[in-house]
């Protein structure tokens, strides 16, 4: 890509190229600047030849012979908020400071008599610079019929486009016999679209491109005699009339046909063959005389004048603002400050540089070696069939305005195949763009579609064609070995995770798709290709085991799909493929070895990932399903009834109620299709049927996916434990849970003997078959042992259940711990214990007054005085 030219920032990409437009918003960067600089000054020390020469010096490092486009893009503002900065900045960055200062700028020098300022050539050079790319042009006032609509079927549609099709609607109401079923559909859906907008009201619009198509509409629905003409416009009316009072309906038609049927290609991939009406072949004959003389224009030989020679810009500054044409008027003739109307002859106005602020860039025949993208921007079949193409009558010798700023005006009646078809695809290539042939996707795997065992339905579109979210970058070309020129998609390897679009909400003249409505995301593990891991082979057989420079190398992409089940849905998971050279080399040498390939979803490949890594990968794997971490996490709560066909449940609620939300949205919006008294109740249109509501897996599925993420926190288990310490210890042996161990285990131990701390943590747990010293001494060292390396004082206290008297000598609890007792710790026995050694006053704990006496005993022991306690409470409050 060329360093000089600027990055737009578009807002659909899925559309041609010609009907793209960038964002108004200002970036972050700019809102920065902005904020920061507070010269708003006029810098008048440079004239404009001075300005222009140091533009071509910044271009020296790239390019001895800068283009215009190139070296306009180096000129510096020197004014306003972002005074400093370069043309090809301000066109990345805010747009919408470039609509407001360009149209304010036009405006003022329609106002005759007005002084030119010293330094506001940097304005006409900017709009010079402006009108190269239309994707920003569009949005100025001037240009107003060439800015795009971008809604739902129409987003590639400009205004001057819309108000075709919406006023065709009006012609076939009035004439329900002038056009076919396909024509009255099509003119039925631009009218509702168009008439949503213009029954709001402008402040309830939030989006500011439709409040400005509203206007637009609103004006062009005003009579004719209401609009301020000049004086030459109402001069010039009377000059030449029409004697074919019904040419303008028939162009209309005409016109609005060859548009559907290039739509229709979208929908159906053809149409067939239809003859045309006495009224559509009066129009189409009308539009190829007029386009002959068109090219008989285009054919003499350019002029040396000044007039010829002028830039763009200059038409856009002298026309009136008040030039319009109508629909069916042919804007390669009208005068620089007519308005024609319906029954105006074309072939009596006067020729000029400049005939409609709109068609400005598009003014000039450009060449097919000039602008390559033009070849095949028109399509044979609405060529010859519109009255109204744009074509000028003072050929400009301009020829380095770039592709993309070609003659593909609004003003053009016309809607050829290629502008109103998006792109679409089957299997691994697609038509994308006209001038393209087959655009290859990297990696896109035939299993990805097939259904069952791959991705859903209605998730592969948008993956291959949706610039900003799918899987895939903008289409580039390449040449192969043939020296071909091809056209490829690469997979962006910025992100892993890939969201659809969000479902529509209103209902936009096209009978929504429910594949819109069930939508999923994707998660694309690439720990090679975008955490840029470096993975070693797993294989303890490697040949390449002790050389540190050996690492895996990605090898395509797995066909596999895994399906993961989350709160609320399922979403699906691909990855990539990773191989070693070495084991491959080793494989073709002998037969034992074998390729090593291996998927970056395997264990062996995540565990070499770092803990923060593997932490972001969002599902536990199963044979052939997966889930989602967030539903293990649902069994993480230890209390009682909490089972794994519990959290099932609360799935399969979730599942449901978020399966049937998008099916009540659905059928909610297909609702207003069918309403006593419209239009689209007579069409008889076929709905698309949701898709089935998928199951959840099973609950012993989800039980298996939870105990295989809890077998990989047993490192963080041990550390937790091995963490753990106390000043106050508990050390207690009980049988009870020996006599529970089933299957291998079972008879393998007697006791487990625990050590926890005052609060109630524990520090540590040991089977034995005994409680000799000899059994229970490693436990005591160890955890001696633990608290020297942790530099942690020794504890306090140790309450034990037996082996606490020192009646005949040194009792077995002080000499398991003797380091400890030696530093001042202190043995007790604890009082659970010790209120169970009244049990031998007693005959047997089924006496009738047992419970009656320990509860009275307790209360006896842990018995306290109020007052004391009270003197407590209000020392700790008082912060003692």
């Amino acid at each position: 890509m060329d360093p000089l030219l600027p990055t737009l920032s578009i807002v659909d990409t899925s559309v041609p190229q010609d009907r793209q437009q960038c964002f108004l918003k200002a970036s972050k960067d700019a809102k920065t600047l902005a904020s920061r600089n507070r010269c708003f000054e006029w810098n008048t020390s440079q004239d404009k030849k001075t300005a222009c020469e140091e533009a071509k010096k910044r271009c020296q490092h790239i390019t001895c012979t800068p283009s215009e486009v190139q070296y306009l893009g180096q000129l510096i503002l020197n004014f306003g908020k972002y005074n400093g900065q370069s043309f090809k900045w301000l066109v990345e960055n805010d747009v919408g400071y470039i609509k407001y200062v360009l149209d304010l700028h036009i405006k003022e020098r329609r106002h005759q008599g007005r002084k030119e300022g010293p330094g506001e050539y940097i304005k006409d050079l900017l709009l010079q610079y402006v009108q190269l790319f239309p994707q920003v042009s569009c949005h100025l006032e001037v240009n107003v019929e060439r800015a795009i609509y971008g809604q739902g079927r129409f987003r590639s549609f400009t205004f001057l486009e819309m108000w075709q099709w919406y006023s065709l609607h009006k012609t076939l109401q009035a004439d329900p016999q002038a056009g076919s079923a396909q024509e009255k559909k099509m003119a039925q859906e631009a009218f509702c679209s168009v008439r949503q907008w213009l029954t709001m009201k402008e402040e309830d619009i939030s989006v500011k491109t439709l409040k400005r198509f509203r206007q637009y509409i609103l004006n062009k629905e005003k009579p004719l005699e209401d609009r301020p003409l000049p004086a030459a416009a109402a001069s010039s009316s009377s000059s030449g009339s029409r004697g074919d009072g019904g040419w303008e309906d028939d162009a209309l038609l005409v016109e609005a046909l060859s548009a559907f049927e290039a739509q229709a290609v979208e929908d159906k991939g053809s149409l067939p063959k239809k003859p045309l009406s006495f009224s559509e072949r009066q129009g189409a004959g009308e539009a190829k005389r007029r386009k002959r003389s068109c090219e008989d224009l285009s054919q003499k030989p350019h002029s040396d004048s000044p007039l010829s020679a002028a830039p763009a810009s200059t038409s856009l500054l002298e026309a009136p603002a008040s030039a319009s044409l109508v629909p069916g008027q042919s804007s390669s003739s009208a005068p620089a400050s007519a308005s024609s109307v319906p029954g105006q002859s074309s072939s009596s106005a006067p020729a000029s540089a400049s005939s409609f602020p709109a068609s400005a860039s598009s003014s000039a025949p450009v060449s097919a070696s000039s602008v390559p993208a033009l070849a095949s921007s028109s399509a044979p079949a609405s060529a010859s069939s519109v009255p109204a193409s744009a074509s000028s009558s003072a050929p400009a010798s301009n020829s380095s305005v770039p592709a993309s700023a070609s003659s593909s005006a609004p003003a053009s009646a016309s809607v050829s195949a290629s502008d109103v078809q998006p792109r679409r695809s089957s299997g691994g290539s697609t038509h994308s763009d006209p001038a393209h042939s087959e655009v290859l996707f990297e990696g896109w795997h035939k299993m990805w579609e097939s259904g069952l065992h791959g991705l859903p339905s209605a998730d592969i579109l948008w993956l291959k064609e949706d610039a900003e979210r799918g899987l895939f970058q903008r289409a580039m070309s390449y040449k192969d070995k043939h020296g071909n020129r091809k056209w490829r998609k690469v997979l962006k390897d910025d992100r892993m995770w890939f969201h659809p679009p969000e479902f529509p909400g209103v209902v936009e003249g096209k009978v929504p798709s429910a594949d819109s409505f069930f939508h999923s995301s994707v998660f694309f593990l690439r720990s090679v290709g975008v955490w840029r891991y470096s993975l070693r082979c797993p294989r303890s057989d490697c040949p390449a085991r002790t050389n540190q420079k050996a690492f895996l190398y990605r090898c395509g992409y797995s066909s596999t799909v895994r399906q993961i089940c989350h709160m609320s849905g399922w979403y699906s998971m691909l990855t990539e493929v990773l191989a070693c050279n070495a084991c491959r080399k080793a494989a073709k040498e002998s037969e034992e070895h074998t390729i090593g390939r291996f998927l970056s979803w395997d264990q062996c490949i995540l565990n070499q990932l770092s803990p923060a890594h593997r932490a972001v990968f969002p599902a536990v794997l199963t044979l052939r399903r997966g889930v989602d971490k967030q539903v293990i996490r649902l069994m993480r709560d230890r209390t009682e009834g909490n089972t794994m066909v519990k959290v099932w449940r609360q799935v399969q609620e979730s599942h449901c109620e978020d399966y049937l939300q998008r099916k009540d949205l659905y059928t909610t919006l297909l609702s207003q299709y069918n309403k006593p008294g419209k239009i689209t109740r007579s069409l008889c249109q076929q709905f698309q049927r949701p898709p089935a509501r998928r199951e959840p897996p099973s609950a012993r599925l989800m039980r298996k996916a939870f105990l295989i993420s809890e077998a990989d926190n047993i490192e963080d288990y041990r550390t937790q434990i091995m963490s753990t310490f106390g000043q106050v210890l508990k050390y207690d042996s009980t049988k009870k849970i020996c006599k529970k161990l089933s299957g291998d285990g079972k008879g393998t131990a007697e006791l487990c003997t625990n050590v926890a701390n005052e609060q109630g943590q524990i520090l540590i747990s040991v089977l034995t078959c005994e409680e000799s010293l000899e059994k229970m001494r490693p436990m005591a060292e160890g955890l001696m042992e633990r608290y020297r390396r942790a530099d942690e004082a020794p504890p306090e206290l140790m309450y034990v259940d037996r082996g606490c008297c020192r009646v005949h000598a040194v009792s077995s609890v002080e000499q398991l711990f003797s380091d400890w007792t030696d530093r001042g710790m202190l043995v007790r026995l604890d009082i659970f214990h010790w209120i169970h050694r009244f049990d031998a006053a007693l005959r047997t704990d089924h006496h009738p007054k047992y419970a009656l006496f320990k509860s009275a005993l307790s209360a006896a022991v842990f018995a306290y005085n109020k007052d004391d306690m009270a003197l407590l409470v209000q020392a700790i409050r008082a912060g003692h």
